[in-house]
């Protein structure tokens, strides 16, 4: 998200091994959460239709599933270079 000083946040992570990003709110008595951007390998449309789709990723015992993201934020200089 670009901001209005040319300074920007940023998200990236690899698209083939989460193809979705969701947005998570929650507004409680006791919490107020935003989470932008959230990484995923489906949307969030319930567990019987993302199974259905094949989006589950299923570990057997001692198998792990690996995947990073990068996030920060950018100066002006480094926005402009990041999207070229």
């Amino acid at each position: 998200a670009e901001h209005d000083d040319g300074t920007a946040d940023m998200i990236r992570w690899s698209r083939t091994q989460m193809p979705h990003a969701v947005r998570w709110l929650s507004r409680t008595l006791d919490q107020e959460c935003l989470g932008l951007a959230l990484p995923g390998t489906a949307h969030p449309v319930g567990l019987k239709r993302i199974r259905e789709n094949g989006q589950v990723i299923v570990l057997a015992g001692g198998q792990a599933f690996d995947w990073g993201f990068e996030l920060g934020c950018l100066s002006a200089n480094q926005l402009r270079e990041w999207q070229r």
